[in-house]
């Protein structure tokens, strides 16, 4: 792909609807992509954390137990890391070429954590914030990585008691990544409100979809970053935060989507952890098939002026504290929609794409979530009923934890 190296991003205006263009690439009918196709090449990976309670309390274990290390490592391997915060886990799953696949193992890795954690009296949790767990009561995990996020961060550090959901696609062309980087921002809001799991901290309904978000950009290089003129431009700016010592490699710039060091890949970190295993691969779906189109369509988000980033920002906000239930702009034609008007909009956008990577019953997924909200939603409800039945503060944050740790581990 030929990067666009105009410094001062002049605003694109194509000629044909982004939907029209994209239409062209697949028929609009005929079947899915097969093996040995496109779908080789994007190839997909999710990385989900998660929480980790006692199965009586439903609070936040200060340390995990060894025992539970040791068999949760035996049984998993290398498809389970600690996380920075002592009571959180991460699960990985392979590189696919089918989300069917995905789908099929991180149902399968999530079974096999909680029967581990149910024999060590323990249970998980999938969820952006905790209902309850108080983060000031929260240790951190030996490693000197983390140590250098703590030193970095400081108290702060202690605050990202907080749990999202990555996933990666292939490109292995850096210049690549940078610039479907660049162009993607303006949807990634969507697939924020879509994930949405957070509206609880420290028991209290905080009056926001995604508490998790609020919480992360506490933290250093959250949020979107600038865009660069190209790769050069990225590594550039790479190298003189590291030469600074400000970060030791890139894989501490911590936006809503960035290159990865480890993976010839581009990673999605906006999104909150998803309870229904289910909606997490809808959003994989979205974003898999946002970087192909992205990929196969250059003029696809190229229109630019500098204030789209401030809209982009916001958008960002309004997903946050709406979720589903909020509007966002188009920066380009300075028009307001509702965002499950949108995220239909992108999904009839994604289909050609969907069709190449074989991805279309995942991607239909996403309206299963418009129709019965998110977990965030689903949360609330259940405070609610809670709280109508004559229930506690207390009592309804253990009542929503309860439900999570249900919810999590639902087939």
């Amino acid at each position: 792909m030929t990067m666009d190296t105009d410094k001062t991003y002049r605003p694109y205006r194509p000629r044909h609807a982004a939907s029209q263009r994209l239409a062209a690439l697949q028929p609009a009918s005929g079947p899915e992509a097969q093996p040995g196709s496109e779908a080789d090449a994007f190839t997909v990976g999710l990385e989900e954390e998660m929480f980790v309670v006692d199965a009586t309390s439903m609070d936040c274990v200060e340390r995990l137990p060894d025992a539970f290390v040791r068999d949760v490592e035996l049984a998993l391997g290398g498809s389970v890391k600690r996380e920075i915060i002592a009571s959180m886990l991460e699960i990985v799953t392979r590189s696919h070429t089918s989300l069917a696949a995905a789908g099929d193992e991180l149902r399968a890795l999530r079974a096999e954590v909680g029967a581990v954690a149910s024999r060590h009296g323990l249970a998980v949790l999938a969820s952006g914030t905790h209902p309850f767990a108080d983060w000031r009561r929260q240790t951190f995990t030996p490693s000197p990585r983390y140590q250098d996020v703590a030193h970095s961060l400081g108290q702060v550090s202690r605050r990202i008691h907080v749990c999202g959901l990555h996933v990666h696609v292939a490109l292995p062309d850096l210049a690549q990544r940078v610039c479907v980087m660049n162009r993607a921002q303006q949807f990634l809001p969507l697939l924020l409100a879509l994930s949405t799991s957070s509206p609880f901290w420290l028991g209290a309904a905080t009056g926001l979809k995604s508490y998790r978000s609020a919480a992360n950009d506490e933290s250093p290089r959250t949020g979107f970053p600038v865009r660069f003129n190209d790769s050069a431009e990225f590594e550039r700016f790479v190298e003189k935060m590291r030469g600074a010592g400000f970060i030791p490699d890139q894989s501490f710039l911590w936006w809503a989507s960035r290159p990865s060091l480890r993976y010839p890949t581009l990673e999605l970190r906006i999104a909150d952890a998803c309870t229904n295993w289910r909606d997490a691969i809808a959003i994989a779906a979205v974003y898999r098939c946002l970087v192909h189109a992205l990929t196969s369509d250059p003029a696809l988000g190229a229109a630019w002026e500098e204030h789209h980033y401030l809209v982009n920002e916001e958008n960002r906000w309004q997903a946050i504290r709406y979720g589903l239930g909020g509007n966002m702009l188009d920066a380009a034609a300075g028009s307001t929609r509702s965002i499950p008007q949108q995220v239909r909009d992108l999904v009839e956008l994604l289909r050609p794409s969907a069709r190449a990577l074989g991805a279309t019953a995942e991607l239909e997924g996403v309206a299963d979530i418009l129709q019965r909200g998110t977990s965030a939603d689903r949360q609330t409800r259940s405070w609610r009923r809670a709280i109508d039945a004559g229930a506690s503060s207390d009592d309804a944050a253990r009542k929503v934890a309860a439900d999570i740790a249900r919810w999590t581990l639902a087939a």
